[in-house]
């Protein structure tokens, strides 16, 4: 028996559609699990266009949902996806994002259509506001949190490393400015090193012969008597 689950938000429903495989013993009197996946379907208030498809396309929205949702909350911007990225949810300038699912993903026709119905011929883009998104991922954090649908389904959530997500380009034009102030500090200590030392003038030997000012030459005549010698008056001259 087919089991669905559902996952609303004002602006963003996820509905899947899928089986168990666990022994009808285990799931008697609690909530089935649905581990296989047969269909997958994405709303978003005010947009005509239904994002349905099976287990490929919820990978690719949970996964690109995670990245632009972290890149915008940390402002350290992604790598540019290549080509082959078959979901991106980038920035766009009018403060919104741009959703964009490829042909490859999703299933032609209504919500009648099965997955294998046919592929649409051209990719889906649908422009997102901020309040879209955050709906959308908090639609992938509850279904994330639900054990009893897709248990092995992992959320990437991860720090994310400047080294990692900025070019070599950027790296390089970031750089140059602290390899040349370095450069310019080494060059000018060279310069420094081989400048010689200034010499200082000996002075001048007349200054180095005369007493100190305010020390009084002592003179030999005025000599201090001796320890336990009498005062005599001196001799008067001839």
């Amino acid at each position: 028996m087919p089991i669905q689950r559902q996952y609303s938000l004002p602006n963003c429903v996820f509905i899947l559609e899928g089986l168990s495989n666990a022994p009808d013993g285990s799931a008697a009197g609690s909530r089935p699990e649905l581990s296989v996946l047969t269909r997958f379907e994405c709303y978003f208030a005010r947009e005509k266009e239904t994002l349905i498809g099976g287990r490929d396309l919820l990978e690719g929205l949970v996964a690109a949902t995670n990245d632009c949702v972290q890149a915008w909350i940390s402002g350290v911007k992604s790598a540019p996806k290549g080509a082959d990225a078959q979901v991106q949810i980038l920035p766009a300038s009018d403060g919104g994002f741009n959703l964009t699912v490829s042909d490859a993903l999703l299933a032609k026709g209504g919500p009648d259509a099965g997955v294998d119905d046919g592929l649409s011929k051209t990719p889906v883009e649908l422009h997102l506001s901020t309040v879209q998104l955050f709906d959308l991922m908090e639609a992938v954090d509850q279904l994330a949190a639900d054990r009893q649908t897709l248990p092995e389904l992992q959320v990437p959530i991860s720090p994310r490393s400047r080294r990692d997500v900025m070019s070599p380009q950027l790296v390089l034009e970031q750089s140059a400015p602290i390899a040349l102030g370095a450069a310019s500090v080494a060059v000018a200590a060279a310069a420094v090193f081989f400048i010689p030392a200034p010499k200082v003038p000996a002075p001048p030997k007349e200054l180095q012969t005369q007493p100190s000012i305010g020390t009084p030459a002592i003179s030999p005549q005025a000599a201090p008597p001796q320890a336990g010698t009498p005062n005599q008056p001196p001799a008067a001259s001839p």
